[in-house]
């Protein structure tokens, strides 16, 4: 089977997106199908290195906004097309991807499929592309809309009750590689020390929490100065450096940026555990699989995606969004009683093993294959 996944991000990025389209693509490669990747080119001081991976990533021009033209970035999935003539059409956000994908008369007679990592969770860029309308078409024109959680399934049934066809498939983790012991990178700080700090990976914007995480980190209890190494970059960064040095805290909280994969795993691994103190949902998050699969508990809070992917007191806590004072009895609760860290680490473990990425392509797989047939049937 030719499969080609339209996507926002792909490697060398290392966003949720990019990490979802690549191990896909491994795996249906691995079992003998061809795999195409379209998506825009990234920032110039991006390097590529495209012809490093295992399979072809065409390119398009990055979206000039993502309200306007977008009509235009429809040659360049028929192009892809005409180079590929790939049996399905996977895209990996509803929007912008998808819309111009279904937009596509060229491929009207090509299965299409959508997942959407959280998009459709978003009513900011809801706003910022006009109408829900362009949500709603895309999912009307989909043959199958994958949905990562139940709070991702509920979104696409809101924005689109006329979707033909949901399927619940959840995201996956290679544990394997968090399992295997990662030496510890060169010119991480060595206050960063193992077991003695909270970990944060993800974007630095408002809708992740961190100014909340580190308010909480200045209320907690605790005997020592608690570490936190905070792994992303984002829009928000410069607020948060500023807030940390206003509460205080600035020697324990440790910004690195956007990390490579193996800094990544280091820090899953020798962390106490990983915070993810998000604001209104998550789609179904990478980073607490990730963690989980690295053996360490994860504090979050208790919103849509978040309580599908963390089992309450078992692999980690979840505590009421937006509320600093719980959020910090939380981390102080951790500190108090490593023994419990320790069984839900080992629990988390566990968890993460049954969200291995060649099941998820197994069943994506027989989606597309159900999809063809049909396609094969009404031509």
């Amino acid at each position: 089977m030719r499969i080609c996944f339209y996507t926002e991000e792909a490697p060398p990025r290392v966003g949720g997106q990019a990490v979802v389209v690549d191990s896909m693509a491994r795996q249906f490669l691995a079992m003998g199908h061809e795999v195409a990747v379209l998506a825009p080119r990234p920032h110039r001081c991006v390097a590529l290195n495209d012809e490093l991976l295992p399979y072809p990533v065409l390119r398009h021009p990055r979206f000039y906004s993502k309200r306007w033209f977008l009509d235009g970035y429809r040659w360049w999935v028929a192009s892809a097309y005409r180079r590929h003539r790939f049996d399905v059409l996977h895209c990996h956000s509803v929007y912008p991807a998808g819309y111009v994908a279904a937009r596509c008369a060229m491929l009207s007679h090509v299965p299409l499929v959508v997942t959407s990592l959280g998009d459709v969770s978003s009513q900011r860029l809801a706003r910022q592309a006009g109408p829900s309308e362009r949500y709603r078409l895309m999912l009307r024109r989909a043959d199958a809309a994958i949905a990562i959680s139940q709070f991702i399934e509920h979104r696409y049934r809101e924005l689109c009750p006329e979707v033909r066809r949901v399927e619940r498939i959840s995201l996956g983790v290679d544990s394997s590689l968090y399992a295997a012991t990662a030496a510890r990178p060169a010119g991480l700080p060595g206050s960063i020390r193992p077991g003695g700090y909270l970990l944060f990976v993800g974007r630095l914007v408002a809708q992740k929490g961190v100014d909340l995480l580190l308010d909480a980190i200045a209320q907690a209890a605790v005997r020592e100065p608690l570490c936190l190494a905070v792994a992303g970059d984002g829009s928000a960064r410069h607020e948060l450096e500023a807030r940390a040095k206003a509460l205080g805290i600035a020697e324990q909280v440790h910004f690195l940026g956007a990390v490579e994969e193996s800094v990544k795993i280091y820090l899953y691994q020798n962390a106490l555990c990983t915070v993810m103190p998000s604001r209104n949902s998550e789609g179904f998050p990478l980073v607490a699989l990730e963690s989980c699969a690295a053996g360490r508990a994860v504090l979050g809070t208790d919103i849509p995606g978040l309580r599908e992917a963390v089992v309450a007191e078992q692999t980690g806590l979840l505590v009421p969004p937006e509320s600093v004072e719980a959020l910090a009895r939380a981390i102080s609760r951790m500190l108090a009683d490593r023994q419990w860290l320790e069984r839900a680490g080992a629990e988390a473990r566990r968890f993460a093993a049954g969200y291995a990425w060649d099941q998820v392509a197994r069943r994506h797989l027989a989606v597309y294959e159900e999809l063809c047939r049909n396609a094969r049937r009404a031509a």
